[in-house]
């Protein structure tokens, strides 16, 4: 394992673009005893944000320089394997690789700080969420229905593209409320992210909306031995971008982001 500091605009590996935003690779797999890689991923204004997930054995900090709108006071981090809580300099949030707690429990000023800001609703529902890491929920006889049948066409097209098939892990390991059926995909090895279904969004929303989801753990993977992230490959742009899962007159499809184009529908794999 490797020890060091990456600065701004700064990468282990080439800039890579997706969908308009901009990811950089801060560590790789080999830096760390392959425990995760690291990326800084700029995104457009109401772009999508990568889903929750965990790492163990692993730590890192990302330091932001210059003013911040709002300081929480005496914000506490654990350090991984300690039994005391140590400042965190600056204005974020930072765990352990373990999945412990974010904050010492005694800091009841950063705590009301960060309720204040968030607003009652999203605090119990991040505080759910952190108790969920360390003991996952079962999902619900129903809950997994609605995930099996979602997953059902992208684990097609992952299979007729030769991809390798995630663990799935029919849990919940954060809380979205009703809004989501939430569970947990993992490895090969030993890193995992969460992965969700909206429900209150149609059947061919939740299929692409779960598909960009899938896409960014095959990205991981392929970035892991080598290869360029984007899956599936558009075949008019191979070495532009890959396709985007989109909802095209109520059907969940993968589509060239740059005409429009449906390529093909989702789970039913023509390319190479």
């Amino acid at each position: 394992m490797s020890t060091g500091v990456v600065g701004p605009g700064e990468g282990r590996r080439g800039r890579f673009t997706a969908r308009g935003s901009v990811m950089l690779f801060k560590a790789l797999a080999k830096h760390d005893g392959g425990d995760f890689s690291l990326m800084e991923r700029t995104l457009p204004r109401g772009g999508r944000r990568p889903p929750p997930h965990r790492h163990t054995n692993c730590s890192a900090a990302f330091v932001a320089r210059g003013p911040v709108s709002r300081a929480w006071p005496r914000l506490r981090c654990m350090s991984p394997g300690s039994s005391s809580d140590q400042p965190f300099p600056g204005g974020g949030l930072a765990g352990g690789g373990d999945g412990g707690g974010f904050f010492g429990g005694d800091d009841r000023g950063a705590l009301a700080a960060i309720r204040d800001l968030m607003g009652d609703e999203a605090f119990e529902r991040m505080r759910r969420s952190g108790e969920l890491s360390g003991c996952p929920r079962p999902l619900t006889d129903a809950e997994r229905g609605t995930l099996r049948e979602t997953l059902a066409p992208l684990l097609r097209d992952l299979a007729a593209s030769g991809m390798p098939r995630p663990d799935i892990r029919e849990e919940a390991h954060e809380d979205r409320g009703d809004e989501a059926v939430c569970a947990w995909i993992q490895g090969p090895g030993i890193t995992g992210e969460g992965i969700w279904v909206g429900l209150e969004s149609s059947p061919a929303e939740q299929v692409a909306g779960l598909a960009e989801q899938l896409q960014n753990w095959v990205a991981d993977l392929l970035h892991d031995v080598g290869q360029p992230p984007g899956w599936p490959t558009c075949p008019g742009h191979p070495t532009a971008h890959r396709l985007s899962p989109e909802v095209q007159e109520g059907s969940a499809v993968w589509a060239c982001p740059q005409s429009g184009q449906v390529i093909w529908p989702i789970g039913a794999w023509r390319g190479r």
